[in-house]
Formats: C-alpha cells, sequence, structure tokens
C-alpha cells in the first residue's frame, strides 16, 4: 500500500513540475473504452482539484487535472501501469517526449498517443499491487480529501 501511495504522488509531483498547464479541457474518458460496465466516482477537493476515477472490466483511471493514473487489471493482478499527462495538442506532447528523461529505471517506454504523453511502467513498479489494493488507495485518498 505504501509503494502505491508514493507512486501516486510521485506521478501528481511530475505532472506538476513538468509543466503540464493546459487550457484544454481534459476527458479522460478518451483513454478508456467506452463500456456500459464503466463505473465513475467523482471526489471534490478543497479548491477546484479533484480526483476522479474511472473503471471498467480491465483498467482503472485516477484522474487529477491534466494527468491519469490507469492501472490495467485481470482479477485481483494488475498487469499494467501507466500515466498519461495531457498537453493539450500533439506538438507539445511530442515536444515533452523529447525533453524527458527516459532512463529512469522505473519506466519502460515513454510515447505520444495524440495530444497525451504516456509514460509504461515496469512490471516492478506494480508486480506487488493487487487491484484491491488500488481501490482501497482510492477509498484513503477520498477520506483525506473530506478532511482538508
Amino acid at each position: 500500500m505504501k509503494k502505491i501511495l508514493l507512486s501516486t504522488l510521485l506521478f501528481l509531483m511530475l505532472v506538476f513540475i513538468v509543466g503540464c498547464g493546459s487550457e484544454h479541457n481534459n476527458d479522460t474518458e478518451n483513454i478508456i473504452d467506452d463500456t456500459e460496465d464503466r463505473t465513475t466516482e467523482t471526489t471534490t477537493t478543497a479548491g477546484d482539484d479533484k480526483i476522479d476515477l474511472y473503471s471498467d472490466d480491465t483498467k482503472m483511471v485516477f484522474k487529477n487535472g491534466t494527468g491519469s493514473l490507469v492501472y490495467y487489471y485481470s482479477g485481483d493482478k494488475i498487469t499494467g501501469y501507466h500515466a498519461y499527462l495531457d498537453y493539450g495538442d500533439a506538438a507539445t506532447a511530442k515536444y515533452a517526449l523529447t525533453i524527458m528523461d527516459k532512463d529512469l529505471e522505473n519506466i519502460k517506454n515513454a510515447y505520444t498517443k495524440g495530444r497525451y504523453l504516456v509514460i509504461e511502467y515496469n512490471e516492478s513498479e506494480y508486480e506487488d499491487m493487487t487491484a484491491s489494493e488500488v481501490k482501497a488507495l482510492y477509498s484513503y485518498l477520498e477520506e483525506v480529501q473530506k478532511s482538508n
């Protein structure tokens, strides 16, 4: 659980440090497929920041501002972990990719997908996680935000 919380906090710091400040209204629902089984929960934090959770039978998406964390899973096993950073347009996302340090030991791959910079993390970053733990993290974040 500690590893999940740390990687989530690291990601949120990365979003603010890299400067993903776009005035474009982000639509993380484009990241996950439209399915009838998808559920959506929204948690409002102090100010305008909020963390949204979108999920379906294969993935959970944590969205905060211009960044999203996507956990892919099968049953209770996490099978992949990606970060999507929305730069508003493809050219800016490509530029962000060129200045990014892709040699970090926890990154498997980095590429652009339209206006998104996508970071795929190594299996070592999620192999000890379960889908239940990721859902518990969301509940924990929700409670922390309510107390602020």
